[in-house]
């Protein structure tokens, strides 16, 4: 029964990823699972979702130095450099107001991101600029293993 849930509502989410991400080319790698979200499979947590840990002081609201903090804490430091990134976030800078919205992680031994798209599945996209005009913003901050 769940099986043919999922089934149905492939198609429309498809539908909503067409219509909200205008500049994405999908391709689909991985199923539909709501398991766990966009941050959590940016540093490889996929059993959880990730948003609560980033609210260091418990605000109701993770800021952008929230955001390096928790990355830092996860092995990963801010990079200007796309050819050295691991990871990226992306979303929206209204008046110095950072407000994060996704995040994507490189392809293991590739040039191309892949992204958990909210409940949904993963996709592979092959630019940081695939999100710009999106509800998703634009590419924000870039990270790199060390």
């Amino acid at each position: 029964m769940a099986l043919r849930g999922l089934k149905k509502s492939m198609p429309q989410l498809m539908r909503t990823y067409r219509n909200q991400f205008p500049g994405l080319t999908i391709e689909m790698v991985e199923r539909f699972d709501n398991t766990f979200n966009c941050i959590a499979f940016t540093i490889g947590e996929e059993k959880r979702w990730v948003w609560n840990e980033i609210d260091l002081n418990y605000d109701g609201t993770s800021s952008f130095s929230e955001f390096v903090t928790f990355y830092q804490k996860h092995g990963f430091e801010p990079t200007n450099s796309e050819a050295d990134a691991d990871v990226a976030i992306f979303g929206f800078n209204v008046k110095g107001h950072i407000d994060v919205k996704h995040g994507a992680r490189r392809e293991t031994g590739s040039d191309f991101w892949l992204s958990k798209m909210g409940q949904g599945g993963i996709i592979r996209h092959d630019d940081l600029y695939a999100f710009d005009g999106s509800p998703y913003g634009s590419l924000l901050l870039m990270f790199r293993k060390v």
